[in-house]
């Protein structure tokens, strides 16, 4: 089940955006015709918002920063190209809401070893 967790400062996305990014990722999940065609229920998305206060980027408070965590549990990726691939294609799933409303990001994604 791939669990994103999407750290933020309160006020950073509406309601409507929220949906919009769950929405985009789970379709990642389900839909793409290169991913893994899970079932909706499996993908968790977690808006977790963060008061400026706590929020600090170089030493400095900031509302403009996004930092997304992505686990992998059941799957993982088969080559270092898929997991780059990947990352490339949810990246541009995460810029209608981040890149293009001006915030910066980071995001990493961890895959658990499976074994066979």
């Amino acid at each position: 089940m791939p669990l994103h967790r999407i750290y933020h400062t309160p006020g950073q996305f509406t309601k409507e955006a929220k949906k919009g990014l769950a929405d985009a990722i789970t379709k990642l999940y389900t839909e793409n015709p290169h991913g893994p065609h899970l079932p909706a229920f499996y993908v968790i998305v977690l808006f977790v918002p963060i008061e400026e206060d706590n929020f600090f980027v170089g030493g400095k408070n900031t509302k403009k920063f996004v930092r997304i965590s992505v686990q992998h549990i059941a799957r993982s990726f088969e080559s270092y190209e898929i997991a780059t691939g990947f990352l490339k294609l949810y990246e541009s799933v995460l810029a209608p809401f981040i890149k293009e409303q001006g915030f910066d990001w980071e995001c990493y994604i961890l895959a658990c070893q499976t074994q066979d």
